[in-house]
């Protein structure tokens, strides 16, 4: 990992809320179920810690507990994947910290 080897390092950090909001419509969209605002702003508090990957996996979740419950897909189903299954970075909080330190200094922020 040296400056030449590569054109540039780029650190891609957790999505914002309004990356996290755009996510979860996306992904709620694949799936049949259209998120009003007022069910949007609970998961986007909920997934707050969470990746893009973890968010899809989490609306991917929330499909198959409601399709084994022989219930439609809602909100409230989505909303109860993070309690199930916690981010990544509460799992290993300090371990998701030191990227953040070692990119601050070697990598381009990617927006």
């Amino acid at each position: 990992m040296r400056k030449g080897r590569f054109d540039e390092i780029f650190f891609v950090d957790l999505p914002d809320e309004a990356a996290r909001a755009a996510l979860l419509r996306l992904h709620a969209a694949r799936r049949g179920l259209v998120l009003r605002d007022d069910e949007l702003a609970p998961l986007v508090a909920a997934s707050a810690a969470f990746s893009g990957a973890e968010i899809e996996q989490g609306v991917v979740s929330a499909t198959y507990a409601a399709h084994a419950k022989a219930v439609p897909l809602d909100a409230s189903a989505v909303l109860a994947e993070p309690a199930h299954h916690p981010a990544a970075r509460r799992r290993h909080g300090r371990a998701r910290r030191a990227p953040r330190a070692w990119a601050s200094a070697r990598a381009v922020p990617a927006r």
